[in-house]
């Protein structure tokens, strides 16, 4: 049985928990002033986003997980879309985890199904 997902989600994992860690002092001010519209600037953004695709990678890895434990195929077509934007994502950001998605992308387009 393919683990397609599970390597997804702790991607996601390590992801979130990095943003976390990295960000702590940004979020820290953002929940300070009240969470509610503080995404504002150019850090507080970075946090944001680079801590929130890490959830969205966990909510795919646990999709795509789903799918294999019913003995489902991943979409060749998510394989596509993952293998595009990861490669869009390593081209601009060379020293980036963008790498391990290519990986996941790969993985599921060899499939074969």
């Amino acid at each position: 049985m393919r683990r397609i997902g599970d390597a997804t989600t702790i991607i996601g994992l390590g992801h979130t928990l990095l943003g976390l860690y990295r960000f702590h002092g940004q979020f820290l001010e953002m929940a300070a002033a009240g969470l509610f519209a503080t995404g504002a600037g150019e850090l507080r953004g970075w946090a944001f986003w680079f801590t929130f695709s890490g959830l969205l990678m966990m909510v795919l890895g646990r999709a795509m997980g789903a799918l294999e434990r019913r003995g489902l195929p991943i979409p060749r077509s998510l394989g596509l879309w993952i293998l595009l934007s990861s490669a869009l994502g390593a081209a601009v950001f060379p020293v980036s985890g963008f790498w391990l998605l290519i990986g996941v992308a790969l993985a599921i387009l060899g499939t074969g199904r």
